[in-house]
């Protein structure tokens, strides 16, 4: 006997409780926000450190190791593929879905773009930030809808 199961992914909130949408009244559904959550999580997996999480310690892409190192062709390929394994870390996004692009922006200054989509959105999320290399600060994160 195959038991087929249909799945639907409800939001939490931030205090991990379910998210009550106000109009209904009804439990709320992921795919009827817009991209606030997956925005969310990206920006908090790709500029947090290792060991910030209490409750999972190797998450985070740990963009600070990178501080002081010139600017090099393998240097932007080691920060392109550290972010885009932190994003596939217990399949929060598939490979499919990401595409980072790092951009040379000064000597020590990066650009950063994240354009990532779930299989239930329809458009993709766009997050944008500067990166400073001479002192590990994330100097802004902008979101672009598509």
């Amino acid at each position: 006997m195959e038991l087929k199961l249909d799945t639907t992914d409800l939001l939490m909130t931030s205090d991990w409780d379910f998210a009550i949408d106000q109009q209904t009244g009804n439990l709320e559904i992921l795919d009827n926000i817009d991209s606030e959550v997956l925005t969310q999580m990206i920006i908090k997996r790709v500029f947090s450190r290792k060991n910030d999480w209490a409750l999972q310690r190797d998450c985070g892409a740990n963009l600070e190791q990178y501080r002081g190192e010139e600017i090099t062709e393998s240097l932007i390929l080691r920060i392109k593929s550290n972010i885009i394994t932190e994003l596939n870390k217990e399949q929060m996004l598939k490979g499919r879905n990401i595409d980072v692009k790092v951009i040379v922006i000064s000597e020590t200054e990066l650009m950063i773009l994240i354009f990532a989509k779930t299989d239930v959105q329809k458009d993709p999320v766009v997050i944008s930030s500067s990166l400073s290399l001479d002192s590990y600060i994330p100097v802004s994160h902008k979101l672009r809808r598509v």
